[in-house]
């Protein structure tokens, strides 16, 4: 009898391996994308805007994390998502609109009208306004078992 759990128990973690070696690859990939663009950022730009730039992400990324809310999670987690995701959508807007003022003005406030602000700021704060939504369009196909399909 324990024995037959054990089996079942690992030919589900066995069923699981291809979805998850692909996120493992998707977030490796990910995160040598993001080592390779502030590598290039400080070739190109040189010290003063990456020093910028890095001032920019560290305000921006915990505005946008704020914004979130975990979304994603509660998302894929939920029970009765067809009568809540009006909700859920209405929210990550709000959320996002939250974001993209409060960056905005922070970065009005500090760069004022400099070339920062239009060749750091602006792109940066696009840049994650798209991760958001991406993020949310995740959270539904966890919820809907499509990772694995294309």
């Amino acid at each position: 009898m324990p024995e037959d759990i054990f089996e079942s128990r690992l030919k589900r973690i066995l069923a699981l391996m291809p979805g998850l070696s692909w996120i493992a690859f998707g977030r490796g990939f990910y995160l040598l994308a993001q080592v390779a663009f502030v590598a290039l950022l400080a070739r190109i730009l040189g010290a003063e805007a990456l020093g910028s730039y890095a001032l920019v992400l560290a305000v921006v990324s915990p505005i946008r994390m704020f914004a979130d809310m975990g979304l994603r999670s509660l998302l894929a987690t939920e029970n009765e998502l067809q009568t809540k995701m009006p909700g859920y959508l209405a929210l990550r807007y709000a959320s996002l609109v939250f974001f993209v003022v409060a960056a905005l003005l922070f970065s009005v406030l500090y760069f004022g009208e400099s070339g920062v602000f239009l060749s750091i700021a602006l792109p940066l704060i696009g840049v994650k306004l798209a991760e958001s939504l991406s993020d949310f369009a995740y959270g539904a196909q966890q919820y809907y078992d499509r990772l694995n399909r294309q």
